[in-house]
């Protein structure tokens, strides 16, 4: 408290002293201490004007953004590390200025649009990871695959034992998918089955791949990729592409035996589960078997979404076995 009085009457009553500047520094120092960040503020401010010093201006920036970078009032320390680096000289105290405006700016804002050039500036800053994959995932949820998939490429590079990696690898294969580039996403795809087994999205590329590889052609590669995808949120749907392919090598009896493994399977209205079902009745139907094809038809129209196309269908060929009984003798 008396150095502090000391101070403060040296600031008062000799302002043009060659000392003020100096008391103006201490006292800011103190107020820091004690938590005063207002008083700290107004005391670096005045350093500023009152020291003959070269650099007395930018060095009272850094201080007040260190006040604010301390109470954790991140948005305000921001311009303030900004305004200091403007023009500054490069050495240690610039990198360790950039690495401390890179903290408050992701703490103030994780989708501040400079952040990526900020971490590249600062490439062993501890944050960088973090800040790349939240950048990475930001981009992906909206639907910025090209961003997505450059951040999440970096991610991996950068980051090659992270606990995400796996994640990281998923994400980057569903980017690729999206922005088309089939013959990458499908690679990608199988690099990340490769190196993660056990992942919990494993079925689900899996299924992402066959579904490629159908694309392309390779119908031996499909079925391999979606025999193996019997996760519970993708075997509907890996069940009913198993037997369209199938169909599309003319395997019917295989074709009818992914189908067959629909019924017993639940949600009973998915999409994929009741087209399969319907596959299913119609192939049965070419066999010259429309008992059996009746009660799929009607299981279809139980759950299908009225006035749909798999409704409809269904509607017609149920329509068409009981309207000619004879078909129903067989």
């Amino acid at each position: 408290a008396e150095a502090a009085a000391a101070f403060e009457s040296l600031a008062d009553n000799h302002p043009a002293s060659a000392y003020a500047a100096d008391a103006h520094l201490q006292l800011g120092q103190l107020h820091t201490e004690l938590g005063n960040s207002e008083r700290a503020l107004g005391h670096y401010r005045l350093m500023a004007q009152t020291s003959d010093a070269q650099d007395a201006d930018r060095e009272a920036l850094l201080l007040m953004a260190q006040v604010h970078y301390n109470k954790k009032n991140w948005a305000q320390a921001v311009p303030l590390y900004r305004q200091y680096l403007k023009g500054a000289a490069p050495g240690a105290k610039t990198k360790e200025v950039e690495g401390l405006l890179l903290t408050a700016a992701w703490q103030a804002d994780s989708n501040d649009p400079e952040l990526p050039a900020l971490a590249a500036r600062c490439p062993d800053h501890p944050l960088v990871a973090r800040i790349r994959w939240g950048l990475a995932a930001s981009a992906y949820k909206s639907g910025d695959w090209a961003g997505a998939e450059e951040l999440v490429r970096r991610h991996i590079k950068d980051n090659p034992h992270a606990e995400n990696l796996g994640e990281a690898r998923f994400h980057r294969a569903e980017s690729l998918r999206q922005l088309g580039r089939t013959q990458d996403a499908a690679g990608a795809y199988r690099h990340f089955l490769s190196e993660h087994k056990e992942h919990p999205r494993a079925s689900q590329a899996e299924l992402r791949l066959g579904a490629l590889l159908e694309e392309r052609g390779d119908l031996s590669g499909a079925i391999d990729a979606y025999g193996r995808a019997k996760g519970s949120g993708e075997r509907l749907q890996s069940l009913y592409s198993l037997g369209r392919v199938q169909e599309r090598l003319k395997n019917n009896k295989k074709a009818r035996a992914a189908y067959e493994g629909l019924r017993a399977l639940s949600p009973r209205h998915d999409p994929a589960r009741l087209s399969g079902l319907l596959r299913l009745a119609l192939l049965l139907e070419l066999e010259d078997k429309p008992r059996a094809a009746g009660p799929l038809y009607s299981e279809v129209l139980k759950y299908a979404q009225r006035g749909g196309p798999t409704f409809e269908t269904a509607r017609k060929r149920l329509e068409s076995l009981t309207s000619d009984k004879s078909l129903l003798q067989h």
